[in-house]
């Protein structure tokens, strides 16, 4: 009976350390961008985002976008919610990684910020061309 549950707790130990290790796709390693995207550039351009959101000049955002928004569209959505996070801060860290949609292939830019009342992750797709297709919180 003991070598009977000893080998179901070794099979269950076996079991949840299986289950926390990570797959080599899962290891810190430098994300892979496309042959097209560097990522300091993409980095960049996301913090320009953020400086402009703050100064609420939802127009040069739009431009920036190649219409796959308005500057009112981005005004409705985004206005209100800078009041409550109260006055802009800092700018915190950003991470770039790779993401298809459709065939289409885009780098998806997390930019942190620091505000008077929270933190708040922006979330922007670029396609080639540096051109952003997609903003969220």
């Amino acid at each position: 009976m003991k070598k009977v549950a000893l080998a179901l707790l070794c099979c269950l130990l076996a079991l949840a350390f299986t289950g926390c290790t990570r797959t080599p796709a899962q290891t810190e390693e430098e994300p892979t961008l496309p042959a097209w995207a560097e990522e300091e550039p993409l980095a960049q351009q996301a913090r320009e985002v953020v400086e402009l959101i703050n100064a609420q000049d939802f127009d040069a955002v739009a431009a920036l976008s190649e219409e796959a928004f308005t500057g009112d569209q981005l005004r409705e959505v985004f206005g209100g919610s800078l009041e409550s996070f109260g006055a802009f801060d800092s700018l915190g860290d950003s991470v770039c990684e790779d993401a298809t949609e459709n065939g289409i292939e885009f780098v998806t830019v997390r930019q942190e910020a620091h505000y008077e009342n929270s933190t708040v992750t922006y979330n922007m797709s670029f396609s080639e061309g540096n051109v952003l297709r997609g903003l969220w919180l």
